[in-house]
């Protein structure tokens, strides 16, 4: 299921609102929260927002274990992509090009063409 304008709390004190986020659920509750756990993909769109979306947010989220984050850098055309979180910090990262196709981890069969995300098909 994909989720817009969710709050995510990871912490007592701890509740980022993702621009997007990909949640694992047969069933959808609007009245309760998203757990962490039902997150396969959290999405972030920066475009003044990179330093803190590649920052702060990244660790946050790696803390809490969200498995895969992107951050769509709308000023460079081209997208941060973050998974395997460990210790506070993202095994694997990688930057893909508006000329490429992405997939989350989680559902390989959904392609993600930058071109469409930049304006450029």
């Amino acid at each position: 299921m994909f989720a817009e304008a969710l709050s995510l709390r990871l912490g007592p004190h701890d509740e980022p609102d993702p621009d997007f986020a990909v949640v694992r659920a047969t069933e959808w509750e609007t009245a309760r929260r998203v757990r962490v756990d039902e997150v396969a993909l959290i999405i972030e769109i920066a475009d003044s927002s990179l330093a803190f979306d590649l920052g702060m947010k990244r660790e946050k989220y790696a803390i809490a274990g969200i498995p895969e984050y992107w951050v769509i850098d709308v000023q460079t055309n081209r997208a941060h992509l973050f998974s395997e979180p460990r210790g506070g910090a993202y095994d694997e990262v990688r930057i893909a090009t508006a000329d490429e196709t992405i997939s989350p981890r989680e559902y390989p069969d959904v392609l993600v063409p930058l071109a469409l995300l930049f304006g450029r098909a």
